[in-house]
């Protein structure tokens, strides 16, 4: 009976494969030279995505941090994997 809980050796494994994947990623877009692109896209919301991104995380954050603080270990752990 599935209890809907991600076990932890899956979880740290999607972890590590997003940790690794995500700075390749921006590496790569960073480092490709500006003819190697075959059609012309516009990224100047990125840095808008990441600064709501961030702001969601860092609240994320607090709350866990309030939560555990009042003994509310579900919702800390809740807030955590949701950061």
């Amino acid at each position: 009976m599935s209890t809907g809980k991600i076990p932890e050796r899956s979880a740290n494994l999607l972890i590590g494969i997003t940790s690794v994947a995500v700075p390749l990623v921006v590496a790569a877009l960073l480092f490709m030279p500006k003819s190697a692109t075959a059609v012309s896209v516009n990224l100047d919301f990125l840095p808008g995505l990441n600064a709501v991104i961030n702001s969601a995380v860092t609240l994320l954050l607090v709350a866990g941090f309030l939560f555990v603080r009042q003994g509310k270990v579900q919702l800390h752990r809740t807030m955590m994997l949701s950061a």
